[in-house]
């Protein structure tokens, strides 16, 4: 629209024209400067900004070249083959190669174009480009393709991309898109350094990353954005940094749960999602916004822990509810040096579910019935994988 030449570039001059007229005609309604579009410079000045930003609102335009069409060059004649593209929602896409005629080095080899009025995009794959350095262009990964057009109906239909945008592989796995699986992760604490006033940590792990037909190992390193949280998550769950994390974290929960079955709060969505454990611990970096090792050393117990206060305040509820249900249903007890926590508590049927939380009590098996915290009365059973007692 700003440089375009309807016949060098092979555009179609009636809808250029169409197109900078309606431009001009914005500009101006919103006071725009300068009005002529032609005179204008692109305002894209953060444009990995825009793609996060396309990737998360519309995921399915994401698209990578197949393995299978990774090599592929020119047909006998000169004349250029399809290459398939594919979402990671099972839509395959063939895109064709395409030079903008009569540019030569002006343009810079990124592996697709558009194609003027048609906007059919190119995969660049077997032409040889070459940038101003003459050195050839490596071949673009993965795109996002904002059109499509179909040929045929039922299972012989094909897809045809259109207006394809080169991008980085990297920023589909930055944006969460695919498949992650960690390996065991391993918690590295660096050396403090001279002057400094403290070390630092980071998470490393092996990780494997798939999204179509691509599969990407990172055998070590440190993890960065959804693969450190994923990692950091299982890590906190089996107790490593905050010994005491787990504990507390299944105490709120269990308060929580009981406080989500009562009205007013069971009336509205459990802003947790009734998630427990690691999935918690997951969800709740995410929304703490953990990203590198650098954000992880600002994070505290208290930061993980579900914020059943302010779910009071927010139904305008007496506090003192709270501070009932923690008093009447204290999650761990000892009886004899063997400790008891509380697995399930349900309101509604005033029953309580109790199983052992140390080796002692594994051993020993159910406590005494004269050893149970009082429970509001409640019914008490206990439970040891298969076996299952009532107490009271």
């Amino acid at each position: 629209m700003r440089g375009g030449d309807a016949h060098r570039h092979e555009l179609d001059a009636r809808t250029l024209k169409e197109t900078r007229r309606v431009a001009t005609a914005l500009r101006e309604a919103i006071g725009a400067n300068p009005v002529d579009p032609t005179k204008s410079e692109p305002t894209w000045s953060d444009r990995e900004a825009l793609i996060a930003h396309i990737l998360e609102r519309a995921p399915e335009l994401a698209f990578v070249r197949r393995t299978r069409d990774a090599k592929k060059g020119r047909a006998q004649g000169g004349r250029a083959k399809a290459v398939a593209w594919a979402n990671d929602e099972g839509t395959e896409l063939a895109l064709y190669p395409y030079r903008l005629p009569d540019v030569g080095d002006g343009v810079s080899g990124g592996g697709i174009s558009g194609k003027g009025a048609s906007g059919e995009g190119a995969s660049g794959e077997g032409m040889q480009k070459k940038g101003a350095s003459g050195e050839v262009a490596k071949p673009d990964e993965a795109a996002l393709i904002f059109g499509a057009r179909w040929i045929g109906v039922g299972r012989s239909a094909r897809g045809v991309g259109e207006l394809a945008l080169p991008i980085e592989l990297s920023a589909l796995k930055l944006a969460g898109l695919g498949t992650l699986e960690i390996g065991t992760p391993r918690i590295v604490r660096q050396r403090q350094t001279k002057g400094a006033s403290g070390g630092s940590i980071s998470i490393e792990a092996t990780s494997v990353w798939c999204f179509a037909s691509i599969r990407r190992e990172d055998k070590g390193g440190q993890l960065r954005g959804d693969a450190l949280r994923q990692a950091a998550a299982s890590l906190l769950a089996g107790g490593a940094m905050y010994p005491e994390l787990v504990s507390r974290l299944n105490e709120t929960c269990l308060h929580r749960d009981m406080l989500e079955s009562q009205p007013p709060f069971s009336e509205h969505p459990d802003p947790t999602g009734g998630r427990s454990g690691e999935e918690w611990l997951y969800f709740q970096l995410g929304q703490l916004g953990l990203e590198n090792a650098e954000d992880f050393e600002l994070i505290g117990v208290d930061d993980l822990m579900p914020d059943l206060e302010a779910r009071i305040k927010a139904h305008h509820a007496d506090p003192a509810l709270l501070l009932q249900l923690r008093k009447d249903f204290p999650f761990e007890f000892v009886s004899g040096g063997a400790r008891y926590r509380i697995k399930q508590a349900n309101l509604d049927r005033r029953r309580v579910v109790i199983e052992p939380s140390s080796t002692n009590a594994k051993k020993r098996g159910e406590p005494s019935a004269n050893a149970l915290p009082r429970y509001r009365g409640f019914s008490v059973v206990f439970e040891q994988a298969s076996r299952t007692v009532k107490l009271r």
